[in-house]
């Protein structure tokens, strides 16, 4: 997925910064326990892991200061921000998935 325009509030301990966080592309890995459905086929049964990471982005500020900052904390972004879009994620992932049968197999 894709997302931009995310602001990015960070306390340093030299000053207040604002970041905007852009170009944000993410890869998603998402994993079932698919047992037989004892019908030819298998069904979602619980929804072992779901894990969210931005594989690029840019943080930018208008403090040039800040800018300074960017590359030290952009890793946290990039943590926080997967851990909670997974957290997200989950509920309307399962609410949807779980419990349905999936392709026969053959």
């Amino acid at each position: 997925g894709t997302a931009s325009d995310v602001v990015v509030p960070v306390t340093t301990p030299f000053r207040n910064c604002v970041f905007n966080a852009t170009g944000i592309q993410t890869a998603d890995l998402v994993e079932y326990a698919l047992p037989h459905d004892g019908n030819s086929g298998a069904y979602a049964a619980l929804l072992n892991r779901i894990s969210i990471t931005a594989t690029q982005y840019s943080l930018t500020s208008t403090d040039s200061t800040c800018n300074g900052f960017a590359a030290s904390v952009g890793p946290a972004f990039v943590n926080q921000a997967s851990v909670a879009l997974a957290a997200a994620l989950r509920p309307p992932l399962e609410a949807v998935t779980l419990g349905e049968s999936v392709c026969p197999l053959q």
